[in-house]
């Protein structure tokens, strides 16, 4: 018969580990994974000794090696993708959420190899609980072949539309005056320096051809008219079209990019993030191709190799938004542009988001 005294300490060791000192387990993965091991001499089936393994062995670096310990965990017992280690400590196994979402691998959107390395892997419901049902089990694989790094299994777009409508967010707001006034100065900085290196200048009074996807309330639309460009944006929300039209205007905005004339541009701004777009090099060959030759394209992106990113390391929650798919590093965005048509020109530091980067990249002949 089973030792339910030895059981019973053994799970007030792992809880003190979860609970008490739980901010100390990234810096001492290996004394987590010991407990874990410890717990599962006695039970070898429990989910929470199971899950705390994965956990470990994914501090530790092993992220192949956790991978079948988070799915056996999950499948266990899916509330420890979302709930509370206390209230799952107890949990019976086989409950109504023991499943994972399952979805078919994605082969590599640059090359197409379909091998790669994991390089993280975790619960996602962990971080977002919202989103357990959705994702919770994710990996990061980096591709074999050209070392882009992306998620092995991402969720369908129809999963993801789903879980974005579940949300439940309040209503965008548009700026009042002060955070407009702040967001103008920040604008008319990133377009003074587009405006100087871009194409389309050759006499007094020319004004270059700038083209935003993402307008939002349309106050970078603004800035554009305000420093010197002849500007027009994309803006799929008709409320924000509507509020930027008449507050801000008058602004060229459209809802989609079918609406644009087929005129090429000489600036292109993504305010998207092109990391979070189901294709999302696809759409860095479209937005490439409607460049004059020499036009510029300018977006933000987030490095995985950047300082900050790296500081963060196993804990940064950005692996775990949903809705993201690409994680660039700086070789491997290079190497997307190459093939999208476009040379990498210039990289600097966002002021407003940490571990991300401006870049501009300029559509060469061919």
């Amino acid at each position: 018969m089973r030792d339910t005294t030895a059981l019973s300490c053994f799970e007030d060791e792992l809880m003190a580990v979860l609970n008490d000192t739980s901010r100390l387990l990234p810096a001492d993965p290996v004394a987590a994974c010991a407990r874990a091991e410890a717990l599962l001499l006695e039970a070898p089936d429990h989910a929470v000794g199971t899950f705390q393994l994965a956990s470990g062995l994914a501090r530790r670096g092993l992220m192949a090696e956790a991978a079948p310990y988070f799915a056996r965990a999950l499948r266990a017992d899916g509330r420890l993708a979302r709930e509370g280690w206390q209230a799952a400590l107890g949990a019976e196994p086989g409950g109504s959420l023991s499943w994972i979402g399952r979805f078919a691998e994605v082969s590599c959107p640059h090359c197409g190899a379909s091998g790669g390395q994991p390089i993280w892997v975790g619960s996602l419901g962990a971080i977002h609980p919202e989103a357990s049902q959705l994702d919770a089990l994710r990996t990061w694989v980096r591709c074999a072949d050209c070392a882009l790094v992306r998620v092995e299994r991402p969720p369908t777009d129809a999963a993801l539309e789903a879980w974005e409508q579940g949300l439940e967010l309040p209503a965008a707001q548009p700026p009042d005056e002060d955070a407009l006034h702040q967001a103008l100065l920040e604008h008319e900085q990133l377009l003074l320096r587009l405006r100087a290196d871009a194409p389309g200048l050759q006499g007094p009074g020319e004004r270059p051809r700038l083209l935003e996807v993402g307008s939002g309330w349309g106050d970078r639309l603004a800035a554009a008219h305000w420093t010197g460009f002849d500007a027009v944006g994309v803006e799929p929300d008709a409320q924000r079209r509507a509020w930027g039209q008449a507050r801000l205007g008058p602004l060229a905005l459209q809802p989609s990019l079918e609406e644009l004339d087929e005129s090429a541009f000489d600036v292109v701004i993504f305010s998207g993030a092109i990391e979070e777009e189901d294709e999302g090099l696809a759409v860095l060959e479209l937005l490439g191709a409607s460049l004059v030759v020499g036009g510029l394209l300018c977006l933000r992106v987030s490095l995985l190799d950047h300082p900050i990113a790296r500081l963060r390391g196993y804990d940064d929650p950005t692996w775990s938004r949903p809705n993201r798919r690409l994680y660039f590093e700086r070789a491997s965005l290079e190497a997307c542009m190459q093939a999208a048509g476009l040379r990498l020109e210039a990289r600097w530091a966002d002021p407003r988001h940490a571990g991300s980067v401006w870049i501009t990249a300029r559509r060469v002949p061919g």
